[in-house]
């Protein structure tokens, strides 16, 4: 890896009044779709940086939003193969914004009322690049404060993603990211298994085309929880059939495993991503047959996202957990 500069600011919590987009979605002009704000999948600022390798006495490490023309410029020679290979616009859109913000992280918010939900985008979102949800596990949704919750997020550059882990045939698929909580119509990101087989990434995007949105779809490759069914032929066989799909962004990992990391980046290639959930600064097993590795172990053994919860929003100190997790994935990217 080539010297790059590392920058940061001081002030996370500045005014961001001057954020912009720079791609608007299509107007929604479906009569069955719900009437929803077009936002970007990701908003950038013109915030100031500042060098962090100096280790600043009391100031706590905070990502920078790098103006859009110097975080394209520098993406292809940080991420390497996997930015020159990737031809998705929607990677590259994510893998962007990593380098704008100095983060890998995407925080998993399973949380059970919407303004939990909303007081942690606020607390840690300038730490993050992602926002994973689980929306069937709100207790008290409605559609009107997820949209606040979504557009806080978008706010701060964060892309969303619903971890729906769909699973039916195509056309079932995209019924139901339609429903009752129209998924199509906030979700940039979808999970899904291929246990169906490719029909249902195509029932996926038709379901965003549905609203005039994109999106892309992960899937489930391998699970950090122990015991599950995900063996090695099924993994291949995910990977083939999913390489060959333009709306595959790219593929869950097992983040608990190093070694497991490193062996699905190898079937991958370079012109898809991993996304890899069971992070924490803390390893071993958790409750419910939860596994975790570490952050900088799985960036270096391949993982372009890790996927953290507990480790943020169970923490004393949330925002300064965010950071310490942006700070080492940062790093980790650097160093690979």
């Amino acid at each position: 890896m080539r010297d790059v500069s590392v920058k940061n600011i001081a002030n996370p919590s500045a005014n961001i009044s001057n954020i912009t987009s720079i791609a608007p979605k299509k107007p929604v002009n479906s009569a069955n779709a719900m009437e929803i704000p077009a936002e970007p999948l990701m908003i950038r600022s013109n915030w100031p940086t500042f060098d962090i390798k100096s280790k600043l006495n009391g100031i706590r490490y905070s990502p920078s939003f790098r103006r859009t023309k110097q975080a394209g410029s520098m993406s292809g020679e940080i991420w390497g193969d996997l930015w020159s290979s990737n031809q998705s616009a929607f990677a590259r859109r994510y893998m962007t914004t990593v380098v704008e913000k100095e983060t890998l992280v995407c925080l998993a918010a399973d949380l059970r009322t919407m303004d939990e939900i909303s007081a942690l985008i606020t607390e840690v979102g300038p730490y993050i690049a992602c926002l994973k949800l689980h929306v069937d596990i709100v207790n008290d949704w409605n559609i009107e404060g997820w949209m606040r919750i979504c557009n806080e997020a978008r706010s701060q550059g964060v892309a969303i993603w619903e971890d729906r882990k769909f699973a039916d045939i195509g056309r079932v698929s995209r019924q139901q990211m339609a429903g009752a909580f129209d998924i199509r119509s906030w979700a940039d990101i979808v999970t899904a298994h291929l246990i169906s087989g490719p029909d249902i990434i195509q029932g996926l995007q038709d379901g965003w085309s549905d609203v005039e949105r994109d999106g892309g779809v992960l899937l489930l490759a391998q699970m950090s929880s122990r015991g599950n069914l995900l063996d090695e032929k099924y993994t291949k066989t995910v990977v083939n059939l999913g390489n060959k799909e333009d709306g595959v962004l790219g593929y869950i990992g097992n983040g608990s495993d190093p070694g497991a990391i490193q062996a699905l980046r190898e079937i991958v290639g370079s012109n898809r991503m991993i996304w890899t959930p069971g992070i924490n600064l803390t390893i071993g097993d958790g409750v419910a047959g939860q596994r975790y590795g570490h952050p900088r172990e799985a960036v270096l053994a391949g993982s372009d996202c890790l996927i953290v919860g507990s480790g943020i929003h169970q923490s004393q100190d949330r925002r300064v957990a965010a950071a310490e997790y942006a700070r080492i994935s940062w790093q980790a990217l650097l160093d690979r």
